[in-house]
């Protein structure tokens, strides 16, 4: 046991150095790891859910029903020992047909097929872009035998070696097929492990890949074995044949992993989580989510804080897709910001739509996002142990007033252009004429500078994120879930809060400031503007600093 515990650590050593060294080369593979660094940790010291958890692969069958692909017919190449027939065979396949190189493993594979007569086939050959005779490459762990030979590989699987070469047949998937007798839509799956050889079989497969909807593939992310593509070499080819990514799980190690590819357009957004703070993420994701939903592509994201808090998993972008960008002329001082260009792309099919890069804040009229409220709410739910850790202490808040109204004051950069700091006193001058019961109601204040309003709602308990228990770096967030489930809400002009809004389903009612008649206004989160865009003078911004 000591020594398999010492191997156990050498592997883990060297997993984490081929990952440092990868993630330096590669910026979307860059996704922080740390145990300590996640939200979960930081609101209440525990580790996350996927510590300790058996590494995750891809699970075929869950993708292909989310992805609306029904199962027809499966072509594996790279059978080894069909391990996966039974799972085939339960996802509904009524084909399935292994291909495999090496000829030792066909006498089994051929026992195996024969209890599925009319159902399960076997090919001896290597898959490739030619057709002829090649020699395979086996090892001693024949998993791991291929036409190419050993590269990184050696230096990552020190045990693993050549131990012969066996000249096989080379058949193009087209040639397969034909040669079986078998018609390219008889199959809408294709599975490829063959050790660095999966480009040469898809550029074997212009035909068949006309009938595929989703194809796993295994990819290297260095050459494992020598002139093996890598991942960004064959995932352009697989666009270029209308193809994208949807997953890509790296479970074992770094350089290597599975990816799954669906017949879908993509929409990105390479710099979310880069062009704005937590709110402006919010609306930029929510418009990739719509489009996607409605144009039936898949979402392609940098890391993103919402990918935690609301459980989150979209694949990063490799690749560069044609750029798309917000109009910024539409959002002028006077607009209603109805209707804006670019909700077309959510709201009307669009038949040649083709992949997007798509850069802005998308922050129109929230009318043009009535007809998807529900899935806007369902895609920004906390999830359960976030959710159930800050519901248990606003619980306590709540045993000291049954009710919560909580205030946004936002501060930090705010005072310049549109982005006005509405004064304190219009919120107090709100609260007095409101004929709230200060024996029911606690003023929770959610701001970057809390206490320096500790004192202000004469009469009034406060209360603010420390009251909570999280520190300041987290403090946004827990107001952030404040501000979704509290009684009342009196907002900033601030994405921040309206967005919470948004989510709010227990409110009683909204309010807003507004910098012309400098009080607080009712609105509706689902028929009002993002942000009020007139923009106060100098003189006036600096009048409302001093107001405060």
């Amino acid at each position: 046991m000591k020594l398999w515990h010492l191997i156990q650590k050498r592997i883990a050593r060297t997993a984490g150095h081929w990952r440092s060294s990868l993630e330096k080369r590669i910026p979307c593979l860059r996704r922080s790891r740390s145990t300590q660094n996640s939200i979960l940790f930081r609101l209440t010291g525990r580790r996350g859910p996927q510590d300790g958890t058996e590494p995750r692969v891809i699970e075929i069958g869950a993708m292909l029903t989310r992805h609306g692909i029904t199962p027809r017919g499966v072509i594996h190449v790279g059978a080894h020992t069909a391990s996966e027939l039974d799972d085939y065979l339960r996802m509904g396949f009524n084909k399935i047909l292994y291909i495999e190189a090496n000829p030792a493993l066909i006498p089994d594979l051929q026992t195996k097929a024969s209890a599925y007569l009319g159902t399960v086939f076997i090919v001896h050959a290597a898959a490739s872009d030619r057709n002829g005779t090649v020699l395979l490459r086996r090892t001693s762990m024949d998993q791991s035998s291929s036409i190419l030979p050993l590269g990184k590989h050696t230096e990552i699987y020190p045990s693993i070696h050549e131990v012969d070469r066996v000249e096989v047949p080379e058949r193009r998937l087209d040639t397969i097929l034909s040669e079986a007798d078998f018609q390219a839509d008889d199959f809408n799956v294709l599975n490829l492990d063959i050790q660095g050889a999966e480009l040469k079989a898809l550029r074997g497969a212009p035909n068949l890949l006309q009938c595929i909807e989703g194809i796993n593939t295994e990819v290297n992310l260095i050459e494992l074995h020598e002139g093996a593509p890598l991942i960004a070499e064959l995932e352009a080819y697989l666009a270029l044949q209308g193809f994208g990514r949807t997953d890509l799980k790296r479970p074992w190690h770094p350089s290597w992993g599975d990816a799954l590819y669906v017949r879908k357009p993509v929409v990105s957004m390479s710099t979310l989580g880069r062009n704005g703070r937590f709110a402006n993420q919010l609306f930029q994701y929510m418009f990739l989510k719509l489009v996607a939903r409605k144009q039936d592509a898949i979402v392609q994201t940098g890391p993103w804080q919402g990918q935690e808090l609301f459980g989150l998993e979209d694949p990063e972008p490799m690749m560069k897709f044609r750029e798309w960008r917000e109009p910024v002329d539409e959002l002028s001082e006077t607009g209603d910001f109805k209707s804006c260009e670019w909700t077309r792309h959510f709201s009307e099919r669009d038949d040649n739509f083709d992949s997007k890069d798509y850069w802005g804040y998308f922050q129109g009229h929230t009318v043009d996002l009535v007809p998807y409220r529900d899935f806007i709410r369902g895609t920004f739910r906390f999830t359960p142990k976030i959710a159930a850790e800050l519901e248990c202490r606003l619980g306590q808040l709540r045993g000291r007033r049954p009710r919560i109204l909580a205030v946004h004051l936002r501060r930090g950069d705010y005072g310049y252009g549109h982005f006005f700091r509405a004064p304190c006193s219009w919120y107090e001058r709100w609260l007095q004429e409101s004929a709230l019961d200060p024996a029911e109601w606690l003023v929770y204040i959610c701001s970057e500078q809390p206490e320096d309003y500790r004192d202000r709602f004469a009469g009034f308990q406060t209360a603010d994120a420390s009251a909570l228990g999280v520190g300041a770096d987290v403090a946004s967030f827990a107001d952030f879930y404040v501000l979704t489930q509290a009684d009342r809400v009196l907002i900033s002009n601030s994405s921040f809060s309206f967005a919470a809004s948004m989510l709010n389903e227990r409110a009683l009612g909204f309010e807003r400031p507004c910098s012309r008649t400098e009080r607080l206004q009712s609105f509706d989160p689902w028929d009002a503007p993002v942000l009020l865009r007139h923009a106060p003078d100098a003189a006036t911004h600096a009048r409302f600093r001093a107001e405060d």
